[in-house]
């Protein structure tokens, strides 16, 4: 799945041996036909020359039958995201999808066997009717130019062998391929043949230099982790999923917002998510990284148990688990027991009981010269996080503040009328108010409009 750019300060080793990073042609057409349907995670194009190459070639091709289909998958079914790489991954380099790929296929369950004849076809189709090899033949020198610079951090900095040897499992090909339509955007998939799974690790693009060229610092080898991972992990949830339903059900339920922020919709997304994450940690601690600053920033991000779960891996020992499936069940327990915790964080965080104007309020008067926010328990005094949003924010006449048992918090504004206001209260990574316990407030969006 996808994750944000905030892996930082990570000194990393040298490799055993070396990746190859490649264009796939095959990952190419997907992204090119989801960036034409206006797929949001597709449009958040970092290499702009790149971009406009896309745009002006395929400029004529924007309601093509294909493109329209790809809309309605997303629309009717939720393709996006990782789910057209499943594709991609799957795919013969003509584009076609053998019958005999697909009852073994390993790809997003939101995808079924008529929707993928379905969508290849009008792949097929596009690639025919847009002469897309010539596109992709003439890029060429652009592709090798990113691979090339890819291809010597991987060299200097990743020791990707971790993965087989921390799951336990035969080697097998790992590809690791450049998606520059993707953006930040990485995503994992694998695929099986008659004798060999292949695992990929799709990466995006998110660093320019000043020419507008790609860049790929240090700070990218935990990504293609992160995603090798997936390949591993993601299995042994969906083998565990009766037993981690109820628990992780209750986990969501309380961190739903923060991770439907972040494109995790469902409680499977939030499972995958914590154990490769953890998985990645314990990789970055292996080899001499930062690891206390992900936890932090995980913790930030919603995963509130990260730490515990990697501590709890920390206990995987070769020696007494054969392998990483071995030690799942280990895994398990620990979600239900962390989901017994949620009843007491529940109690434990704070909640606002007022606000003044009502949040949400349509015909406040201009005339209002505070906005308070009234809490169930006391906060820790002089801490707060008021962020602005796309929508205006209330104009300050002077300094916030708390009352004197710390409850109930103040801003003074100036309004206009006929103006729609709003801010947030705390986010992922700023969660300044905080009651007296240590707790923080859920991250909440305030908006009204004046009369």
């Amino acid at each position: 799945m996808k994750i944000s750019c905030l892996f930082m300060l990570l000194l990393l080793p040298l490799c055993a041996q070396n990746l190859k990073v490649k264009v796939d042609p095959r990952v190419e057409l997907c992204s090119i036909v989801c960036h034409l349907a206006d797929y949001p995670e597709y449009n958040r194009v970092f290499h702009k020359t790149y971009a406009a190459k896309v745009n002006d070639y395929f400029k004529n091709f924007r309601n093509h039958s294909a493109i329209q289909l790809a809309r309605q998958l997303r629309q009717n079914f939720g393709i996006s995201y990782n789910a057209p790489m499943d594709i991609a991954a799957h795919m013969n380099m003509d584009f076609t999808v053998s019958n005999t790929t697909l009852p073994n296929a390993q790809m997003d369950k939101r995808w079924n066997s008529k929707i993928i004849h379905t969508f290849t076809k009008a792949l097929q189709e596009f690639a025919q009717h847009t002469n897309f090899t010539k596109f992709f033949q003439k890029n060429q020198g652009l592709y090798s130019k990113v691979c090339a610079r890819l291809q010597q951090t991987l060299d200097t900095y990743c020791k990707h062998n971790w993965v087989t040897e921390f799951f336990a499992t035969k080697a097998t090909p790992f590809h690791v391929v450049v998606n520059i339509i993707g953006g930040p955007m990485n995503y994992a998939t694998r695929y099986k043949d008659k004798t060999t799974l292949h695992v990929y690790s799709i990466m995006g693009v998110w660093n320019i230099d000043k020419n507008g060229d790609a860049i790929f610092p240090a700070t990218v080898v935990p990504f293609i982790i992160h995603e090798f991972c997936h390949t591993y992990v993601n299995p042994l949830v969906d083998e565990h999923q009766k037993q981690l339903q109820k628990p992780a059900q209750k986990l969501f339920s309380y961190t739903a917002q923060a991770m439907r922020r972040q494109a995790y919709s469902e409680w499977q997304y939030m499972i995958y998510e914590s154990i490769v994450r953890a998985c990645v940690i314990r990789y970055v601690h292996d080899n001499s990284g930062n690891a206390q600053l992900l936890i932090h920033q995980e913790r930030n991000r919603g995963f509130l148990w990260i730490e515990d779960l990697v501590t709890l891996l920390h206990k995987y020992d070769r020696k007494q688990y054969q392998n990483f499936a071995q030690f799942f069940p280990q895994i398990v327990a620990f979600f239900h027991k962390w989901s017994l915790k949620i009843d007491e964080l529940q109690q434990k965080t704070p909640k606002i009981i007022r606000t003044s104007p009502v949040n949400g309020s349509k015909d406040v008067s201009a005339t209002l010269d505070k906005i308070v926010i009234v809490f169930d328990r006391p906060m820790r005094n002089f801490s707060w996080s008021v962020m602005k949003t796309t929508l205006p924010f209330p104009p300050l006449t002077g300094n916030v503040y708390y009352n004197e048992n710390h409850t109930i918090f103040t801003m003074p504004v100036q309004l206009q009328s006929g103006q729609k206001y709003g801010f947030a209260l705390n986010s992922q990574g700023q969660r300044g108010f905080i009651s007296k316990e240590g707790v923080p407030l859920a991250p909440i969006f305030f908006t009204f409009s004046t009369k």
